[in-house]
């Protein structure tokens, strides 16, 4: 007795597509950017940003998150919290996608690429995309 998995067997393009519908929704939706904004440099208590402000920070952290995680190797920097892909090599998705750990966890592309997505600062945002069925 299980609970059907959605992304079973399924590649990358389902959570990215997810991920890329989630960034366009900032710009057809303010409620969306208010719900948002409050993950936006929470460290930065003075930041008060107009909504137009709030909608291009989501974008441009989202989009640049993404992009690094689906199409860049792992490279170490500097946060607010702490150092990315610290000791890492210059993996790429592909690489942690094909470990053995992952294929031995049974693991599709799509969870890999999920638990590297959650892994960066894209967790803040992720109950978003959690909240909708897959399409």
């Amino acid at each position: 007795m299980g609970v059907a998995d959605p992304l079973a067997g399924t590649g990358v393009e389902v959570v990215e597509r997810e991920w890329r519908q989630l960034i366009a929704s900032f710009a057809a939706s303010d409620e969306v950017v208010l719900d948002l904004q409050k993950f936006v440099k929470p460290w930065d208590k003075a930041w008060q940003p107009s909504i137009e402000e709030a909608r291009g920070a989501l974008v441009e952290e989202c989009t640049s998150w993404i992009e690094y995680v689906l199409n860049e190797p792992c490279s170490e920097a500097v946060f607010h919290n702490g150092v990315r892909d610290v000791g890492r090599a210059s993996v790429m998705l592909a690489d942690f996608i094909t470990h053995a750990n992952a294929r031995e966890a049974g693991l599709s592309p799509a969870h890999v690429l999920s638990l590297r997505i959650y892994t960066t600062h894209l967790f803040r945002h992720a109950p978003r995309c959690l909240q909708r069925p897959l399409s």
